[in-house]
This record gives C-alpha cells, sequence and structure tokens, in this order.
C-alpha cells in the first residue's frame, strides 16, 4: 500500500498503513467526521483544480473501501481554459470512469462542490454548458449495481484535491491501484 502512504504525505499527513483517519479537522473549528460504508460500497472522492495562468487542469479521484482501504487513485491532466464547475463536473465523469473499469458495482461519490451534487439531484435536462457532461456521468452511474452521491465539505476531500494538484504535474493520467478482490 505504498501509493497510499504517498496520497496520504502528499496531503500532509503521516499515517502509517492505510490512509484512515478518524477525524478531519475543519475551518471555523467544525470537524469532519469519516463515516464507514455497507460492506461491499466504494467511497469516490472526486475534485478538480485549474491553472488558469498555463492553460491546464487536474481532476483527482480516490476510491476507499468501507475502512477507509485505499483501492485506487486517478490523476488525469489536461489543457483547457476550463470553468471551475466543468472541471468538477469532468472530474465526476473521469472518477466514473475509472470506478467502472476497476470493475466496483456498488460506488458512492462524495464531491465538495455543491452544484455536482445539485445537478444529479435534478430530475430535469441540463442545458447549461456542462449539461453533456451531467448526461455522461448520469449514463456511466446507470453501469452500476448501486450508485449514490453526497457533498462534503473542502475539509473532508483534502485528499482528491491534491491528487487533482498533482495531476497539474502529469502529462498523461497516471493510475495507481491495488489488486484485490470485491465479495
Amino acid at each position: 500500500m505504498v501509493w497510499c502512504y504517498c496520497v496520504a504525505s502528499l496531503a500532509g499527513k503521516k499515517y502509517e498503513g492505510s490512509w484512515r483517519p478518524s477525524f478531519i479537522g475543519g475551518r471555523r473549528g467544525r470537524e469532519v467526521a469519516w463515516r464507514r460504508l455497507e460492506h461491499g460500497v466504494v467511497k469516490l472522492n472526486i475534485d478538480g483544480v485549474l491553472d488558469h495562468q498555463n492553460g491546464v487542469f487536474g481532476t483527482g479521484a480516490i476510491c476507499k473501501n468501507e475502512n477507509g482501504d485505499c483501492l485506487g487513485v486517478l490523476a488525469a491532466p489536461g489543457t483547457s481554459f476550463l470553468s471551475p464547475h466543468s472541471c468538477e463536473f469532468l472530474a465526476l465523469v473521469n472518477g466514473l470512469h475509472f470506478c467502472t473499469q476497476s470493475g466496483f458495482a456498488r460506488v458512492e461519490v462524495e464531491s465538495d462542490s455543491q452544484q455536482v451534487i445539485v445537478a444529479l439531484d435534478s430530475s430535469q435536462e441540463n442545458l447549461s454548458v456542462d449539461g453533456a457532461l451531467v448526461e455522461e456521468a448520469n449514463f456511466l452511474m446507470r453501469c452500476f449495481e448501486s450508485c449514490r452521491w453526497t457533498y462534503a465539505p473542502r475539509e473532508a476531500n483534502k485528499a482528491a484535491h491534491t491528487v487533482a494538484r498533482k495531476a497539474l504535474e502529469h502529462e498523461f493520467p497516471t493510475y495507481w491501484w491495488q489488486i484485490f478482490q470485491i465479495s
């Protein structure tokens, strides 16, 4: 689990083995508690970052099991002048592709973008510039046995943000994963 330790180190955390904080400090004294998932559910944390000065963006995705063990990480760079919301939607799509390719059946998505969560909650067609990304995300979510999504405060999404930042340093998408069996 060396790469999980690396992701924890990138986020400024020092943990032995898997990265499993029980509490993550929040802004304004708020504590964000880690919630255990149901057996067989994979949590997908996503985030996107922009560097408008250089015309690049990065998306990050981290998959963890019900114990908080890191199962896979995706850092995907790109070149374009995206809006912050488009970058977050692209992080969602990239993360969902990563989960389908990894063979996960039950996924719970966490994003610190309220716009992503509101768009996923809506039953109406999204006619914004991000509408195609929302439709692709909805299509991908139907590939899973179950797929839920929730808002996570920025404090609870620091690792995915760190991975997205690291994507800016890469020329091509970078994957890290552990070979495992989900029962």
